[in-house]
């Protein structure tokens, strides 16, 4: 029986189960996934930039004073090590989103606008970095609006393997990796329904709706100006609706003083 193999996004080679490390991102396909030796070169240097990109995209929290302890603790994979130490923190032991442990470094922001862009995103190093990834969140929004606290996570994870995807185009990354970035890409926009089609399909669904709202609480509104093009109910409604009413008594002030206004 063929061993199952799945293509890593950081060096977009095929590779066994085995050779693969857990994640969290559940929008992630079973075809894709991240090497244990990627993992290592990216997440074990120096970097720690890149270290947080890594944490957004598995969908695991970055908590600078676990990692801290992590870095100070020495050994072969710091990687390791980090998980070890967060999966014993009861505060992220469940934790679906990724984070960087309330740290407040963000200015310009109220302390809950601080806090929002914070558990959204991770700590960043600057405002301008929250404004890019606020800008591609909104546009999703803009598209269709997340209808629970578990569609705005998976948003903010599309929007995370977009940046991965556009840091992949920037470097000039190996063809296989960024397929399957853009694979991914795709495949998640789909899933949440903001690819083109689904909007459109959406777009034309609500708008059947809103017409069959209209035709149910109330007729459709008509232009005034194309009622009675001709005047022929204002001729009958003059020459004989109200003539018989003055007949009997029952026309207005306003009707019999009608009958003798000139056209």
């Amino acid at each position: 029986m063929a061993v199952k193999k799945s293509i890593c996004l950081l060096c977009g080679s095929e590779k066994s189960s085995h050779q693969l490390a857990r994640h969290r991102n559940e929008s992630m396909s079973g075809d894709v996934g991240f090497c244990k030796a990627c993992l290592k070169e990216q997440i074990d240097g120096t970097d720690l930039e890149k270290a947080k990109d890594m944490m957004r995209l598995m969908n695991i929290p970055f908590v600078s004073s676990v990692w801290e302890n992590a870095v100070d603790a020495g050994g072969k994979s710091i990687f390791s090590k980090y998980l070890q130490l967060i999966a014993t923190k009861k505060n992220y032991k469940d934790f679906a989103d990724s984070d960087s442990g309330r740290d407040t470094k963000v200015t310009g922001l109220d302390e809950a606008d601080a806090n929002e862009r914070i558990v959204r995103w991770g700590l960043l190093e600057n405002e301008a970095e929250y404004i890019a990834l606020e800008a591609s969140y909104n546009n999703l929004v803009a598209i269709k609006p997340p209808s629970t606290v578990l569609d705005e996570k998976r948003y903010a994870q599309n929007v995370m393997i977009e940046v991965q995807l556009n840091k992949a185009l920037k470097s000039g990354s190996d063809h296989k990796e960024v397929t399957a970035l853009k694979k991914l890409y795709e495949d998640n926009l789909k899933a949440l329904g903001l690819d083109i089609d689904a909007a459109s399909k959406d777009e034309e669904q609500k708008l059947g709706v809103r017409i069959r709202n209209w035709e149910t609480h109330s007729p459709i509104p008509t232009d005034e100006s194309l009622s009675d093009v001709d005047n022929v109910e204002k001729y009958i409604t003059k020459w004989f609706v109200n003539q018989m009413k003055r007949v009997f008594g029952r026309a207005t002030e306003e009707e019999i003083n009608e009958l003798y206004e000139d056209e």
